[in-house]
């Protein structure tokens, strides 16, 4: 009787150790394909969403950047005009 429930238990044991590797090599597979598929794509794609927005960052920053000295030009103006006298060439022209 005990050698039976033994026989039994090393089946069973033998059973469960089967369906874990079949598990495990179809995991494999599964993983397999997945890089070699899908992975690649959703890297490349990640990669132009960080560059779209290091793009719109620089031209947020460039359009701040615009919006402040508009916003600032009547001051800049005479501080300009104070540092830059402006030179006129005169042409004799026959």
């Amino acid at each position: 009787m005990v050698a039976a429930t033994k026989r039994e238990t090393c089946c069973f044991c033998s059973n469960q150790l089967r369906d874990a590797h079949a598990q495990l090599s179809a995991t494999r597979r599964e993983v397999d394909e997945l890089t070699q598929t899908e992975l690649p794509s959703l890297v490349r794609d990640s990669a132009a969403h960080q560059l779209t927005r290091i793009l719109r960052g620089d031209y947020d920053l460039k359009i701040s950047r615009q919006d402040y000295f508009l916003r600032n030009q009547d001051q800049v103006e005479p501080n300009t005009a104070q540092h830059h006298h402006p030179v006129f060439l005169h042409f004799n022209v026959p």
